[in-house]
């Protein structure tokens, strides 16, 4: 017996992509910061090298997120979309990241609703493959 794809509910891969976008829209604030406020940080050091550290920081970052953002689009948008289970796993880099930032960033709150959105969304669309049906050939 063979196994089909089943399509996601709409809702689901609609969450991943608004989430990739809304990611990307916050590793671009990362990358431009440090150039559009360059005294962002002056109230914590005046230090050059650690001021420009922090900058080299921010941006690279941001670029980091800004990919991940890109390709969960993608992901979610082409294969979740379609059903592929390999993209289901994969989205659950979502609910990890997000735990990971509510607990070394100051926006706990922002976080933790987003792990929880990006788990219930996972959960609501674990993968179920149905048998594909055979088509009876009949000899006459």
């Amino acid at each position: 017996m063979t196994q089909q794809r089943v399509a996601r509910p709409s809702g689901a891969w609609q969450t991943f992509m608004v989430l990739g976008i809304l990611l990307a829209a916050y590793s671009v604030y990362l990358i431009v910061l440090p150039s559009a406020d360059p005294g962002h940080w002056r109230a914590f050091t005046t230090d050059a090298e650690m001021l420009s550290y922090l900058g080299d920081e921010f941006r690279s970052s941001g670029a980091i997120a800004l990919g991940f953002s890109l390709f969960s689009v993608i992901v979610s948008v082409r294969w979740f979309r379609s059903g592929d289970p390999w993209a289901w796993a994969l989205l659950w880099f979502h609910p990890l990241l997000y735990a990971w930032l509510s607990v070394t960033t100051w926006a706990t709150g922002l976080w933790v609703f987003l792990v929880l959105v990006s788990s219930i969304a996972l959960l609501l669309s674990t993968p179920r493959a149905k048998p594909r049906a055979r088509a009876e050939t009949t000899q006459q």
